[in-house]
C-alpha cells in the first residue's frame, strides 16, 4: 500500500506574489468558523502555495499548530488516515487510525492541511468522521475536485489577474510573478519600454497561471522576449523545466494537465475532448448543440473537476484555460466523432450569426446577437470558417464567412479576415455556388473595413458586378454601383464618385416603380437604402464635400433607426458620422450634443469599432473649446482604443497626429507629459464623465482653422503649398514621390479642415495664409 510522505510545515524559499486577496478571504473563513475549506483549482494554478501561507498564518494561534500531510504519491483511500497519524508522529500499534487520531487530538485546536486530495476522494468519509468527533479540529484541503461533504466550504482559486486595459503593466499580478521570476534567472533584467508588449502577449497567453508563468520565465535563460513570445505563439504545453525539488507533474505543463485527464471516467474524457473544438469559450446550449444529447450534468462534473472555467456573466458560458486546451485539442484530432463535431460546431455559428440562401436579406437584429454573446464568439465563427475551407466544403465556409458579417459592423475587420475570405472564394465548387454574390459582398465588406487601398481589390467588385448583372439581382446591383462609387472616391476621382452615387439613386427610384419586382425585393431595397446613404456620407466626407455629405447623412441615420440590420448600432454610427460632418462645419455645440446618445450605448465591451472614433471626436471637440490637456487624455485614449480594433482611417491617424501637435505647441512638456500618461491610464466612460469639464465651452460657431495653429500635417503643408504654385495632382505627386489619389485625398483633407468648397478658393486662402519654412521642391 502507498504510504503518503510525513513532513512538517516548510518555511517559505519565495514570497506569495498577487494572493494577497485570497490570502485574507481564506484566513478570515477558518477564523470565523469554516472548519473544512477545500482550496479547488486545476493543476499549476497555484493551490499549494497558497495554502501553505494559509497554515503559517494560523500557526501561531492554535494549540496543535498548523501540519501539512500531502497525498499526491497516495493512490488508495484507505491511505489516507495513516499517512495523517505519520505525519503527526502518532504511533498506532495496531490501533485503528482512526481511533489514534481522535485520541491524539481531543480538545486541541490544530489545522491539517491535506495537500492533493483529488486521487483518493473516497477518504473524505474518514475527514468528516474526525471533524464531527474532534470539534476544535480545522481542515484545509486542496484538490482539482471538491470532496462533496454537505459542511465543505469550496474555495475555487483561479488564475492571477492580468493586465488591465490602460491600467500600468506591473500592477497585474500576473506580470509581477513573471517578472519576478525572470530576475531570479537573471539579477539585471530590467524591463524596458520594447519589452513590455511582450511581456504582456506572454501574460496573456499563458493566462495568468502561476505554474506556466513560471516555466516561461525559465526559459528566458536561453530565450529573448520576442522569441519566447512567438514560441508560446505556437502553443503553451511544451513548456517545461526539469526542478529537482518538484515533482514530474509540476515540471511541464503537459504532466500537469495529463494528470487531470488521467483522473477523470470515460464520459467525461469525451466530453472534455469535444470542448476542443471550441475557441474562447462556449455557451451549455453551443456544447450541447456540439455533443448532440444534454450534457448538463457531465458539464457540471468538469467545472468541478476545475477543468472547465465559468466565464463571469449574465449567461452561462465556460472556457479550457489554454493548457487545457490544447491537451483536448491533442486528443480530438484522433477522436472518432472529431469530424462529426467539428461539422456540428461549424453549422451551429454559420445558422447563429448567417443570413443563409434561403434568407439573404433577413432582418437579424443585434438584441439576439448581444444575447449569444456575439462579441465572445468571434474566435468561434473564424475556427469554423477555417476548418470548412480546409474541408474544401464550398456550401459551410459560405455559410460561415456569411456570419463573419457581423463582426465585420460590430468590430471591424483584419487583413487575416480578408484572406479567409477570398480563401473562400476560391474553393472549387465556390465559382458557381448559389451563394457566391452574398460571399463576394461580405467580402467587399471586408475589403472597406480594414481600410486598405480599394484598388487592391478591385477584381472583387468587378466579379460581383458582373455576377449581379448575369443573375439579374436588383439589391446587389445596387451593392455595386454603390461600391464602384466609394473605389472611386477613394481614388480621388471625385466625379465619378457622384456620378455613381447618382445611379444608386435613381436605382432606387427605380425599383419603387418597377412592378414586375417581387414585395420582399423591393423591401430589400428599402432596407438597404440607410446603408447606401451612409457610405455616399462617408465619401463625400472623405472628399471634402460636406454639406452633400450632411444631406446623405440626415437621411442615413432616419434610415438606419427605422429599417436597418442592427437599429441601435445603425443609429449610433449614423450619429457619430453626423456628428464629425457637423463639426467640420464649425458646429461644435451640435456635434456634442449628438454625441451624447452614442456615448449612453458605448458600454465596455459593445460596438468596440465605434469606440476609437467616438474619443477622437471628444479629443477634437476638446481642442476646440480650448482644452488641449483634455485634448491629449483623449487622443491617447483613441489611440490605446484603435491599437486593439484598428479602425481608424489614415486620415484618422493624421488628424490625431497634428492634434497631438497643436496640443504640444500650447502646452509646457511638463503638462503635455502628465496628461498624455493620464490618457494611457484612460477609459472612455472615465473620459465621457471629464467631458462636462469641457462641455461648457463648446461654443457652436469656433474660430476658423488658421495654418499657424499647427492643424495641418507635414505633407498637407507640402501639398497645400505646391496647389498655390498652381501644379495639378500628377505634377505633385511626382514632385512628392506619392500617387496622384494620395494627392487627391490630401487636397480633399485640406478643404475640410480649411471649411472651403473648392481648389479655387484652396489657392485662394494658401495664397493669403504662406507657410513658414516649407520648401518643397520646385522641379
Amino acid at each position: 500500500m502507498d504510504s503518503g510522505t510525513a513532513t512538517s510545515l516548510p518555511a517559505a524559499l519565495t514570497p506569495l506574489l498577487g494572493r494577497d486577496q485570497d490570502l485574507r478571504h481564506l484566513t478570515r473563513l477558518l477564523h470565523e468558523g469554516a472548519r473544512l475549506v477545500t482550496l479547488r483549482g486545476p493543476g499549476g494554478i497555484g493551490k499549494t502555495a497558497l495554502a501553505l501561507e494559509v497554515a503559517r498564518a494560523l500557526h501561531p494561534e492554535l494549540k496543535g499548530g498548523a501540519h501539512l500531510i500531502e497525498l499526491a504519491a497516495l493512490h488508495d483511500p484507505a491511505g489516507v488516515l495513516p499517512a495523517l497519524a505519520a505525519a503527526l508522529a502518532l504511533p498506532l500499534q495496531g490501533r485503528a487510525p482512526r481511533d489514534v487520531i481522535i485520541t491524539a487530538l481531543n480538545a486541541t485546536p490544530i489545522l491539517l492541511l491535506l495537500d492533493n486530495f483529488e486521487q483518493v476522494r473516497a477518504a473524505a468519509l474518514d475527514v468528516h468522521a474526525l471533524l464531527t468527533a474532534l470539534p476544535d479540529l480545522r481542515v484545509l484541503v486542496t484538490s482539482r475536485v471538491t470532496l462533496g461533504l454537505h459542511d465543505e466550504q469550496e474555495y475555487p482559486l483561479g488564475p492571477l489577474d492580468l493586465p488591465r486595459a490602460h491600467a500600468a503593466l506591473t500592477a497585474s499580478p500576473a506580470v509581477q510573478l513573471f517578472l519576478d521570476r525572470v530576475r531570479r534567472h537573471d539579477p539585471t533584467f530590467t524591463l524596458t519600454a520594447q519589452d513590455e508588449q511582450n511581456v504582456l502577449r506572454i501574460c496573456r497567453t499563458l493566462e495568468g497561471i502561476p505554474l506556466a508563468l513560471e516555466l516561461a520565465a525559465a526559459a528566458t535563460r536561453t530565450l529573448p522576449l520576442a522569441d519566447l513570445t512567438l514560441r508560446l505563439d505556437r502553443g503553451v504545453s511544451s513548456l517545461k523545466e526539469n526542478y529537482l525539488d518538484r515533482p514530474d507533474r509540476l515540471r511541464s505543463l503537459r504532466a500537469t494537465v495529463e494528470w487531470s485527464f488521467d483522473l477523470l471516467p470515460d464520459d467525461l474524457r469525451a466530453l472534455f475532448t469535444c470542448c476542443a473544438v471550441f475557441h474562447g469559450g462556449f455557451t451549455t446550449e453551443a456544447l450541447q448543440t456540439v455533443w448532440g444529447e444534454d450534457a448538463g450534468e457531465l458539464l457540471r462534473d468538469l467545472e468541478a473537476q476545475s477543468l472547465l472555467q465559468r466565464v463571469p456573466g449574465p449567461q452561462a458560458r465556460w472556457r479550457l484555460l489554454e493548457p487545457l486546451r490544447e491537451l483536448a485539442a491533442d486528443k480530438l484530432d484522433a477522436h472518432e466523432h472529431a469530424q462529426t463535431w467539428r461539422q456540428r460546431h461549424a453549422w451551429y455559428y454559420a445558422r447563429l450569426f448567417g443570413r443563409l440562401v434561403g434568407q439573404p436579406h433577413e432582418q437579424v437584429e443585434l438584441a439576439r446577437i448581444e444575447r449569444a454573446q456575439g462579441h465572445l464568439e468571434r474566435a468561434n465563427v473564424t475556427t469554423a470558417l477555417d476548418w470548412a475551407a480546409r474541408q474544401e466544403d464550398a456550401d459551410l465556409a459560405m455559410a460561415c464567412l456569411s456570419a463573419m458579417e457581423v463582426f465585420f459592423v460590430t468590430e471591424a475587420s483584419s487583413q487575416a479576415d480578408l484572406r479567409r475570405a477570398r480563401q473562400v472564394l476560391s474553393l472549387s465548387g465556390a465559382r458557381d455556388h448559389p451563394r457566391r454574390l452574398r460571399a463576394l459582398q461580405v467580402t467587399w465588406e471586408a475589403v472597406i473595413n480594414t481600410h486598405e487601398p480599394l484598388g487592391r481589390h478591385v477584381d472583387l467588385l468587378l466579379e460581383w458586378a458582373e455576377l449581379a448583372r448575369a443573375r439579374r439581382d436588383p439589391v446587389h446591383l445596387l451593392w455595386t454601383t454603390l461600391g464602384l462609387a466609394q473605389y472611386h472616391y477613394d481614388r480621388g476621382e471625385a466625379e465619378q464618385g457622384r456620378a455613381y452615387a447618382r445611379q444608386v439613386l435613381n436605382g432606387f427610384e427605380t425599383a419603387e416603380r418597377d412592378a414586375s419586382l417581387s414585395a420582399e425585393t423591393v423591401r430589400a431595397v428599402e432596407l438597404m437604402r440607410g446603408d447606401v446613404m451612409f457610405n455616399l456620407a462617408l465619401a463625400c466626407t472623405w472628399h471634402g464635400e460636406l454639406h452633400e455629405a450632411r444631406t446623405y447623412a440626415l437621411e442615413a441615420l432616419e434610415r438606419l433607426t427605422r429599417d436597418g440590420l442592427y437599429p441601435v448600432l445603425g443609429r449610433c454610427y449614423g450619429l457619430l458620422l453626423l456628428a464629425n460632418i457637423e463639426r467640420q462645419l464649425g458646429h461644435s455645440a451640435v456635434a456634442s450634443t449628438l454625441l451624447v446618445e452614442v456615448m449612453t450605448h458605448l458600454e465596455p465591451g459593445r460596438f468596440r469599432a465605434l469606440t476609437p472614433e467616438a474619443a477622437l471626436l471628444l479629443a477634437q471637440l476638446a481642442l476646440d473649446a480650448g482644452h488641449p490637456r483634455h485634448a491629449v487624455r483623449f487622443a491617447v485614449l483613441a489611440q490605446t482604443l484603435d491599437a486593439e480594433v484598428e479602425v481608424l482611417l489614415d486620415r484618422q491617424q493624421s488628424d490625431l497626429t497634428a492634434l497631438l501637435g497643436q496640443a504640444r505647441a500650447s502646452m509646457t512638456p511638463v503638462l503635455f507629459e502628465e496628461a498624455r500618461k493620464d490618457g494611457l491610464e484612460l477609459t472612455l466612460a472615465e473620459a465621457w464623465r471629464r467631458w462636462k469639464d469641457v462641455e461648457r465651452d463648446v461654443v457652436a460657431s469656433p474660430k476658423p482653422l488658421r495654418r499657424s495653429e499647427g492643424v495641418l500635417t507635414a505633407r498637407e503643408e507640402e501639398v497645400l503649398t505646391l496647389v498655390a504654385q498652381g501644379h495639378p495632382d500628377r505634377r505633385i505627386a511626382k514632385l512628392l514621390g506619392i500617387s496622384s489619389a494620395t494627392v487627391s485625398k490630401h487636397v480633399g483633407s485640406l478643404l475640410a479642415k480649411l471649411e472651403l468648397r473648392n481648389r479655387v478658393e484652396l489657392t485662394r486662402w494658401a495664397l493669403e495664409h504662406p507657410a513658414e519654412n516649407t520648401s518643397p521642391p520646385q522641379s
